[in-house]
């Protein structure tokens, strides 16, 4: 994106109050509330955009040859309260779906993987690969007339998305929303990476389950095997296997090395 581009170059002072009191808040989350932490970048991307809803998701790269997304997948959409459940499968439904993975916008966002950006819609495709795609079968089954999506690289196989979407009745996104989203991006890589982590992501092939999710954050609170036995309502030996797994998938042997791994910078 050109240097001239952005809210900076702008001169909008107020955009970076709201910016910086934004970056704020999460650096005063607990680092182990992964379900706050997500709610508070997503209301946190809503205000500084004006979008009705901001949907989290993580994706991920394999080594497939030939793939028409260059082998990335979603892996874990992180969707706000409000999205009621058919909604949600139909979010499971497209992102698992041959129509996405040959849509010209999800290969569009692929394309760039590597590099921080954000591209509203008809930045990604062309009005005419827009109209009658499988993606603007999505967004208008989700009652969505606009969206822009923001991409944060944070390992070379791991990659979070911010999808940013106003419903109808509003107004389409412009170009100072779009910069205003690059730039919250920019102070996101600490929350989104512990939230990838959270979910398995970025230590190793194989993602966490919820049981074993459950288990890092009582970890992470400081809690013994027994006390997350206790806690989940599981006998000590189940707890243990628990932990076992959540070291093996995160690439760590012992809690302080998971210590490290969470708190470790950009």
């Amino acid at each position: 994106m050109p240097e001239d581009d952005t809210v900076a170059a702008r001169g909008d002072p107020l955009g970076w109050q709201e910016l910086a009191k934004f970056w704020q808040r999460l650096v005063m989350l607990p680092a182990n509330d992964f379900d706050e932490i997500a709610r508070r970048v997503a209301d946190g991307l809503n205000d500084l955009t004006g979008a009705q809803r901001t949907t989290l998701a993580l994706a991920t790269r394999s080594e497939a040859e030939d793939d028409p997304l260059f082998g990335w997948r979603l892996r874990q959409v992180l969707l706000a309260d409000d999205v009621a459940p058919p909604d949600k499968e139909i979010y499971s439904s497209f992102k698992n779906s041959r129509p996405f993975v040959d849509d010209p916008h999800p290969r569009a966002m692929a394309a760039g993987a590597g590099a921080h950006r954000v591209l509203l819609r008809y930045e990604a495709v062309t009005r005419e690969e827009w109209d009658g795609s499988s993606s603007e079968a999505f967004y208008d089954s989700l009652g969505v007339v606009d969206h822009i999506v923001g991409v944060l690289p944070l390992t070379p196989g791991v990659e979070f998305y911010c999808v940013s979407s106003r419903l109808i009745g509003e107004p389409p996104f412009g170009e100072s929303e779009r910069d205003m989203l690059f730039e919250a991006l920019g102070g996101l890589h600490a929350p989104a990476r512990r939230l990838a982590l959270s979910f398995g992501l970025g230590g190793g092939k194989d993602a966490l389950r919820p049981r074993e999710r459950q288990t890092l954050q009582g970890l992470l609170r400081g809690l013994s095997e027994k006390e997350v036995a206790r806690e989940l309502g599981i006998a000590p030996r189940t707890a243990h296997e628990y932990v076992v797994a959540v070291y093996r998938k995160l690439g760590v042997r012992s809690r302080g090395e998971l210590l490290a791994l969470w708190l470790e910078g950009p």
